[in-house]
């Protein structure tokens, strides 16, 4: 089994535990379904002998990273590695609520969440990362059959257990928050307000299930196998629209930063502080001891040899 596999599996494990819920009456929430994930990604990555580590770093940091968790993947040998900050959203009552803002601003006036996942997702210490958001999906027959926008991926199986775990640009969904649901005026009467929308369609998404990213297509190794299917489905979905591709031809492939590295190292990682982290070994790379702060709760390094 290979990544590609191993991640059909967990969406169809996702989809499993959506449908008991659902049966149950339970709510379950986003934070639930993303660690019962990532158990089951390690448990099974350590059984059929893949390579993952699961790291814990902050616990509260999500509300300053707009992030769920880091994932890098790639390749020990060649120490190349692309890297995403995922926000996870759960399909609920046939739609997406994807507006979230601040009460307090995490970086300059960034309020709200998708602006300041991308932000993170650019400014990371060490790497430059893409910023995407994951969704849990429990969905009908009907609801897949009628979304246009999947037509353009013929090869796809469309069937709803294959899309219980998808992924989008958080560009797009930026692009999905400045659309204006109405214009209210201001209490003086005199200055208008625009109110943007917070809840999309499943068509408005475009969500593409997450292994889809594993496809094998290069000969040059996962992280770069990964960084061409998800230009490629990209430029696909949003052909023409330069604001959402101009990232995605930067070049995403880095080394491990070694912060990173540290936090990998089990003798060290036991109960792990910032204060236990390599200060010069972190200054030499230009970063601050600070940068610990903006890392998220989870951290998931994933390599195929």
């Amino acid at each position: 089994m290979n990544f590609c596999q191993l991640l059909k599996h967990e969406t169809e494990k996702i989809y499993q535990t959506l449908k008991v819920a659902q049966e149950l009456e339970i709510d379950i929430q986003e934070e639930t379904l993303t660690e019962l994930m990532l158990i089951d990604l390690k448990l099974q990555s350590q059984q059929l002998g893949l390579n993952t580590t699961i790291v814990h770093c902050n616990k509260h940091t999500e509300s300053r990273t707009g992030t769920d968790f880091l994932w890098f993947i790639g390749s020990k040998k060649y120490n190349s590695y692309i890297a995403f900050y995922i926000q996870a959203k759960k399909y609920s009552h046939e739609k997406y609520k994807l507006k979230h803002t601040y009460k307090k601003p995490k970086h300059g006036n960034i309020y709200d969440q998708a602006k300041n996942l991308i932000y993170n997702a650019k400014n990371a210490a060490g790497f430059e990362a893409i910023p995407v958001y994951c969704f849990y999906n429990l969905l009908d027959d009907k609801t897949l059959l009628e979304s246009s926008y999947l037509k353009k991926f013929p090869h796809l199986d469309i069937r709803k257990e294959e899309f219980s775990f998808t992924y989008a640009s958080a560009y797009h969904v930026e692009s999905l928050l400045s659309k204006v649901h109405q214009t209210r005026k201001e209490k003086d009467g005199l200055k208008k307000k625009n109110i943007c929308r917070a809840h999309f369609s499943f068509e408005e998404v475009q969500g593409l299930p997450i292994h889809t990213l594993f496809y094998k297509t290069t000969k040059y190794g996962l992280a770069h196998d990964i960084g061409w299917n998800f230009v490629d489905s990209h430029t696909t979905l949003y052909e023409g629209r330069n604001h959402t591709l101009h990232y995605l031809v930067n070049d995403y492939k880095y080394a491990l930063p070694s912060y990173i590295k540290e936090l990998l190292d089990e003798e060290k990682n036991n109960n792990k502080t910032e204060e236990d982290i390599n200060e010069e070994e972190i200054m030499d790379e230009g970063v601050s001891l600070d940068v610990f702060k903006y890392l998220p709760h989870h951290i998931i390094i994933s390599s195929e040899d």
